[in-house]
């Protein structure tokens, strides 16, 4: 897939082009030790060396080193891209075949590729209920030991796509099983180390993902809903409100609804009734937006959705009486 024996050959062709010396890249980066390592092929770059290395000659190492060198193979990338796709498709049954492929390959053993083994051991344990085995191949995936160590990561060091991956599926498996301070801790951590990637790192992979974003908003859902079950209604609507933001910063409007009804929900037993109906007016509207242009297709699948949009209209219509009756429950305690 490339004409370098390894990734310091490329690292040495770069340094030259920019007419640098091995101290210079380094500086600011990594030792001049480690670097003269990577050059020679002695060693694998970590994450922050590689997105040290791409601001400082302004191109995206990290996405060419996993495509040219971190899968080793044009088999192994096409299992991830295979992968991928079974995800989309929500394809458990081809999902099984690719994660037998995979522990019959061994460029699969370590590195890159091994994490995205362990995320698909555990995805596949997730759908078959077998959540100790998908927590274990998390934390083999995160390299950890056991669910405290989780308590140990930072949002800072935090780099790769399947890193953010594995939290979330770790997330989602603890809080099957009942273990909600770990799970909130995952999703605070995959909302932390996202809002980090995103403000702090240039060449971040994370801002072309969709899978990771739709990722980050469930979280920021979960979390909201997590704080309203132990009856936290301020920390359920401020996170509700950050989804309600980012949503419409960057135009992701599929779950804008659910934000502002989460809100809404928050908001009543904090007595901001007025707002809690105009957030839910507000969610109603994008429905019957989204029902409208579904409604107007011809195929059953869309009418399908358009029907279940119809229903959760109705929910919501019967949020807004809920909200007018506990208004009017107080007014008349007054």
């Amino acid at each position: 897939m490339n004409n370098y024996n390894h990734f310091g050959e490329l690292l040495e062709e770069l340094r030259i082009k920019h007419h640098m010396t091995q101290a210079e890249v380094a500086e600011g980066i990594c030792t001049l030790r480690q670097y003269s390592r990577l050059e020679k092929g002695e060693s694998t770059p970590r994450i922050d060396i590689l997105y040290g290395l791409s601001a400082k000659y302004n191109i995206n190492l990290y996405s060419y080193y996993n495509i040219h060198f971190s899968y080793q193979s044009f088999e192994s990338y096409q299992l991830i891209q295979e992968m991928r796709k079974c995800l989309d498709l929500c394809n458990l049954s081809d999902l099984t075949k690719i994660m037998e492929a995979m522990d019959d390959n061994s460029e699969f053993h370590s590195g890159e590729n091994y994490k995205n083994k362990c995320y698909v051991h555990a995805l596949v344990d997730f759908f078959n209920e077998e959540y100790d085995s998908s927590i274990e191949n998390c934390l083999k995936g995160l390299d950890l030991n056991n669910r405290d160590d989780i308590l140990t990561l930072s949002p800072t060091t935090i780099y790769t796509n399947i890193e953010f991956i594995l939290i979330n599926c770790l997330g989602c498996t603890l809080e099957k099983q009942g273990a909600t301070e770990y799970s909130a801790f995952c999703y605070q951590l995959l909302i932390d180390g996202v809002d980090y990637q995103l403000d702090s790192v240039i060449f971040s992979t994370i801002k072309d993902s969709k899978q990771i974003i739709k990722i980050y908003e469930v979280a920021i859902l979960n979390l909201s809903q997590m704080y309203y079950d132990k009856q936290q209604y301020e920390q359920s609507v401020n996170y509700a409100t950050k989804g309600i933001n980012f949503s419409v910063q960057h135009d992701y409007v599929i779950i804008l609804p659910l934000y502002l009804v989460r809100k809404a929900y928050g908001l009543i037993p904090l007595k901001r009734y007025e707002e809690a109906k105009r957030v839910t007016k507000q969610a109603i509207s994008l429905y019957e937006i989204q029902c409208d242009f579904f409604h107007s297709n011809e195929t059953d699948s869309y009418k399908s959705t358009a029907e279940q949009a119809r229903q959760t209209i109705k929910q919501f219509t019967d949020l807004l009486d809920l909200i007018e009756q506990k208004k009017n429950e107080e007014a008349s305690e007054k």
